[in-house]
């Protein structure tokens, strides 16, 4: 049976928030027309056992086993993530075994809404990815020199700029007005990924010390490849086992919340902000 889609999940200490990855997939595409591949580390028979009991409508599953352990972000980072580079390719060459049109790899901590898949299909760019914030959490309150403030660490997103030859960094959260609501073309990315069968054939993640995701957009980009952000609406980040457990409507109602560092008003008091905090009821 051939496929128009294969979605691809490297599944790296991220078993708590399978079963919502599963509920957005759901809602993105049609099981019967859907292929999957997954790399799942030797040790985690929790993920086997969710996949197993989620994929059963799918046109074609494929579950891989990485053969070293679950590292450490830690050690991730220590080694330039050449092991999820790995799994990246390894998974990419499923696709590249099945040719569907569309490959997309998708990390099991990232939802969209219903249907935001087939709206980044339609811009028919040959690399797309979707708009969302890392480390997203609801602000926090204290009273800061007899003034009540709130406070969240900066948020950044998975959209990412040159920030010298090679080397990437984060869109901050104060940028999110500039470039939310609308879909440009973007220099780099992670997480999330939509390739046309012209791209995935002609790319492959490697070790950086960006993070594998690199390697993939400066492959897109020596080749001519155009990258394109759908930021139209906004994706989810799930950072905590207590988030995936909202589920997937109320996770969806969290993304398109503004960072406090967006949301800052004149006049501003240095201190405060050097520090990060912003006076409640002062905010737009």
């Amino acid at each position: 049976m051939t496929v128009d889609i294969v979605v691809g999940c490297a599944v790296w200490d991220r078993a708590w928030s399978l079963d919502v990855w599963f509920d957005s997939l759901l809602e993105n595409v049609n099981p019967k027309r859907t292929g999957l591949a997954f790399v799942v580390y030797a040790e985690d028979q929790r993920t086997r056992e969710i996949i197993a009991k989620r994929s059963e409508d799918f046109a074609k599953i494929e579950v891989m086993r990485h053969r070293g352990q679950q590292f450490s972000r830690k050690h991730l980072e220590a080694e330039e993530y050449a092991s999820l580079a790995q799994s990246r390719n390894a998974l990419l060459s499923v696709a590249i075994k099945l040719k569907p049109v569309w490959y997309v790899s998708w990390d099991p901590n990232l939802v969209v809404a219903p249907g935001a898949l087939s709206r980044a299909m339609s811009l028919k760019q040959p690399a797309v990815t979707m708009w969302c914030w890392l480390n997203r959490q609801a602000p926090k309150r204290m009273v800061y020199n007899d003034t009540e403030v709130e406070f969240q660490e900066p948020m950044k997103s998975t959209v990412l700029n040159w920030r010298s030859e090679g080397r990437t960094g984060h869109l901050p959260g104060g940028e999110w007005d500039e470039y939310t609501g609308t879909s440009w073309k973007v220099q780099a990315f992670q997480q999330w990924a939509l390739l046309h069968r012209s791209a995935y054939t002609s790319c492959s993640f490697g070790p950086h010390p960006d993070g594998e995701f690199t390697k993939l957009s400066l492959d897109l980009a020596r080749r001519g490849f155009e990258r394109w952000c759908y930021a139209d609406e906004t994706a989810v980040s799930i950072q905590t086992y207590e988030e995936a457990e909202l589920g997937l409507r109320k996770l969806l109602l969290l993304a398109g919340q503004k960072p406090l560092a967006a949301q800052r008003t004149d006049p501003q008091d240095d201190e405060l902000q050097t520090l990060g905090l912003y006076p409640t009821g002062e905010r737009q």
